[in-house]
């Protein structure tokens, strides 16, 4: 089964009221010091789950990242990867949240600036990087 199938038919078997029960969890979890990590909040939304080691790979881990995402079209659910969790931000967080997206945003648009105006000489074919490595390779061997 292919990755996108797979996260399909995740997406598709999200229980009822996922979203409403990821909102009352975060509603205990009102700025940025009492904020509540991925792993405990899929265990609050999820209590009979059980999640082991692999607990990222899961469908539960899945389908709260996903009404995480959908959420934030409407509520400030704000995170950090640096320390990691979530939390609904006070006004003063989500201000500063703009900010830093609003910089990623620019970064990633000097990113992208710069690929388009790379030089197609400078950079050789894929299948040339790969038959030169090889050589070179051959030639410590």
């Amino acid at each position: 089964m292919t990755t996108n199938l797979r996260y399909e038919k995740i997406i598709a078997s999200m229980p009822a009221g996922l979203e409403r029960k990821l909102l009352t969890v975060l509603s205990r979890h009102v700025g940025n010091k009492n904020r509540i990590t991925r792993r405990d909040l899929v265990a609050a939304v999820f209590p009979l789950a059980r999640l082991g080691a692999r607990w990222k790979d899961s469908t539960e881990d899945r389908q709260v990242r996903r009404a995480i995402s959908t959420l934030r079209d409407t509520w400030p659910i704000l995170s950090d990867s640096g320390d990691g969790g979530y939390w609904l931000g006070t006004e003063k967080e989500i201000e500063v949240f703009i900010v830093e997206l609003e910089s990623r945003r620019s970064r990633l648009a000097e990113k992208i600036r710069a690929l388009r105006t790379l030089d197609p000489n400078r950079s050789p074919d894929l299948y040339d990087q790969k038959a030169e490595i090889h050589h070179v390779q051959g030639r410590l061997a």
